[in-house]
């Protein structure tokens, strides 16, 4: 039993339960690195990678340990009770978590290479096309999947969450792929938690939790395979550790800050603007070091830098090297970033300097009341500029082609370059209700007062991400503005930041008018339940999972399947090679005498070819041709100004046959 005498003291239990939050982002950060260097070497095999991994995330935990401060018991309390709020939340989204298995988003790329590495240990993937004659005009590319050179793909991205599906699927089969993900948003959330419990208190840190655990983008992203639930428990977790290391000085805590913050960018390219922050806050803290605690300082901040840039650097490497084409496509904006970290480290290298030698600091403060007003002044005059831009300001950018089909089911007029930047705020109201992003604006306002005011360190991390991450973001969207789709951008901060700065409001109000802070609490839960409510069943791809079993069931081992049209090659051809692990190209518009010329060259190699359709006047078939599955999948609905409020439904159907001698096709049925 956990004990909280009444002086505060605290057992050791109650210290680990109360460190949870943060601990849980060390244990995947500290599994996940040995993981990505069995990827990046070729051998991920999971007889290898999962004791290493297990190794991993021990040290991870024990190197970072539990926190040295006592424990309140209303933290225990809280604590406890999130803990049993995520649980009870994981099993019900479990319930509906998507089966996205038809390709034409990113969150089926994740999937689908996740379950690749189930079976095999490299993202280098053998298409095998030899097999098949190699036929001129084939392709073996699909979406999220392009060609290394012909015969070998790489896999858009970073690999990280596909790591861990494939660590999932491979104890818990095709369910632990679909269902991982809901796992490690309920370990997100409980990171999140952590990091708004240290900022507003347990009870309002707990609010700010069900509020983002409850609203639609979070559940829209956990329950499928994006990875923007992974980032957010990295995120928060380097977060949680910066606050704990600032209050405590040790070094260990510093370095496994960088650790897991440094991991996020093995899950996306866009976490390194979040690590813009702990550049930052590196540079505040040795500024503000005491003289006779300087040369400790620069070893805590260099242990973060240091262990930090490992898995960055192994990040880095991850989609340079097994991502070229994506790589190429997203190389300006890595090294921009890249060259903001290095101009922020110099320019802080330099402050520092200035301030040690008293050049800077006397001025810092004596300026401390006029400078706060600024701070605040300056946020709230953003927020006004961001809110305001749909009065005078009309987004373009590149031209996407997607957009215009959204344009024409929200009834707007066609333009493929719009971006829509000028409603990104209008986007967390959509979500949250402009009383909460209020709330959230003044929450930040008072939060940097109280930092510059009071000097209040810990404050540095969670601030500068969540204002830098939030100035961007809100600025330009950086994706395809659908709804619900462009809501993915923002849950891995800029919403959970903006939900803690609310809760600080809220705290405030509590002091002088309890009754306004339950009534701010009441609108900031209910507001995105409502929300919710409308959307709350809908299960992306559903029941797809039912068609890819139809397939492979109809596959023998030794099968060699060829789609020959568009829709079965973009959508569902790296499936069958996933799913049915049976090799598998395109060849659009086959001829029966090019579907004999392969399977004579399947038959060479012990195969037996199989032709894969989703229209069956595709197939040339020797008889009756049915389909042998169709299923009406569910899909979520894209619009442009609403929220989602009911599914959407996609048919799709798959003719599957037995290629003969002459290129003709048996049709399978079920």
């Amino acid at each position: 039993m956990l004990e909280v005498d009444d002086q505060g003291s605290t057992s050791a239990w109650t210290r680990w339960l109360a460190s949870g939050p943060e601990l849980s982002a060390c244990a995947v950060a500290g599994f996940s690195l040995p993981s990505m260097l069995l990827l990046l070497a070729g051998h991920l095999s999971w007889p290898i990678a999962f004791p290493i991994g297990l190794l991993g995330a021990i040290g991870a935990v024990l190197i970072a340990g539990r926190t040295r401060e006592d424990v309140a018991s209303d933290v225990v309390r809280w604590t406890a009770i999130v803990l049993g709020f995520l649980l009870i939340w994981t099993l019900v989204n479990c319930l509906f978590s998507a089966e996205d298995l038809y390709a034409h988003r990113d969150p089926t790329t994740y999937n689908l290479a996740g379950r690749y590495l189930v079976d095999h240990q490299s993202l280098r993937i053998d298409t095998q096309p030899e097999i098949f004659g190699t036929p001129a005009g084939y392709s073996d590319s699909s979406a999220g999947f392009q060609d290394f050179h012909p015969g070998l793909l790489a896999v858009q991205g970073n690999h990280l969450l596909p790591v861990l599906l494939g660590a999932a699927g491979r104890i818990f089969g095709n369910a632990g792929v679909l269902k991982a993900n809901v796992v490690f948003a309920a370990l997100g959330l409980f990171a999140f938690f952590g990091l708004a419990r240290r900022v507003v208190g347990p009870r309002f840190g707990a609010l700010a939790t069900a509020a983002l655990a409850i609203s639609l983008p979070v559940l829209y992203v956990s329950r499928d395979t994006f990875s923007e639930p992974l980032a957010l428990l990295l995120l928060m977790g380097a977060l949680t550790l910066l606050q704990r290391a600032i209050q405590s000085g040790r070094v260990a805590e510093y370095a496994m800050c960088g650790f897991v913050g440094g991991a996020s960018a093995m899950v996306r390219i866009d976490s390194y603007a979040s690590l813009l922050a702990l550049v930052v806050a590196g540079a505040v803290i040795l500024a503000h070091a005491r003289a006779g605690d300087r040369r400790s300082a620069v070893v805590r901040i260099g242990a973060l830098v240091v262990v930090g840039l490992v898995p960055t650097v192994i990040g880095w490497v991850d989609v340079s090297r097994l991502s070229p084409a994506y790589y190429a496509d997203q190389r300006h904006a890595i090294l921009r970033l890249a060259g903001a970290a290095v101009g922020l480290g110099a320019l802080g290298v330099v402050s520092v300097l200035m301030i040690w030698r008293g050049r800077l600091g006397p001025w810092l403060g004596s300026h401390r009341a006029p400078l706060a007003k600024l701070a605040m002044g300056s946020i709230i005059a953003a927020f006004l500029f961001l809110a305001g831009r749909p009065l005078w300001y009309v987004g373009h950018g590149v031209y996407t082609p997607y957009l215009l089909q959204v344009q024409k089911n929200s009834h707007e007029a066609l333009d493929g370059t719009r971006t829509y930047d000028e409603l990104t705020v209008s986007w967390q109201a959509l979500y949250f209700g402009w009383p909460t992003v209020v709330l959230g604006v003044v929450g930040y306002a008072i939060l940097a007062r109280r930092f510059l005011l009071r000097r209040d360190w810990p404050l540095i991390g969670a601030l500068t991400m969540g204002l830098g991450l939030s100035a961007l973001y809100l600025y330009t969207s950086q994706i395809t503005p659908d709804q619900i789709w462009a809501s993915r951008r923002y849950v891995p901060v800029v919403m959970p930041m903006m939900l803690v700065a609310a809760a600080w409001t809220l705290c405030v109000l509590g002091r002088r008018r309890r009754w306004l802070a339950r009534a701010g609490g009441a609108v900031v839960l209910i507001y995105p339940l409502v929300v919710t409510i409308a959307a709350f069943t809908i299960r992306e791809g559903h029941p797809q999972l039912r068609q890819v079993d139809a397939i492979c069931g109809q596959l023998p081992p030794d099968a060699a399947v060829v789609t020959v049209e568009y829709n079965a090659s973009w959508s569902y051809q790296m499936t069958v090679r996933a799913y049915c692990d049976v090799p598998i190209i395109s060849l659009d518009k086959a001829t029966p005498a090019q579907l004999a010329t392969m399977q004579a060259a399947a038959q060479e190699h012990g195969r037996e070819l199989f032709a894969m359709s989703t229209e069956s006047a595709d197939l040339d078939f020797d008889g009756p041709a049915s389909a042998l599955s169709t299923v009406r999948a569910e899909r979520w609905p894209s619009s442009l100004h609403t929220s989602p409020r009911g599914a959407s439904h996609e048919t799709i159907s798959v003719f599957l046959g037995r290629v003969q001698a002459d290129g003709t096709v048996v049709a399978l049925t079920r």
